[in-house]
């Protein structure tokens, strides 16, 4: 059962350090639009 819930933790991470790469790319490019939107 600790196997497991290691393993689920190990995806976790990456799916979260995936998913904070696509926020602050998808941050940067709001920023961009709202640029050419001023």
């Amino acid at each position: 059962c600790a196997r497991e819930a290691s393993r689920l933790l190990s995806r976790l991470a990456s799916c979260n350090a995936r998913s904070t790469a696509i926020t602050s790319h998808c941050s940067s490019v709001r920023s961009m639009v709202s640029r050419f939107d001023h």
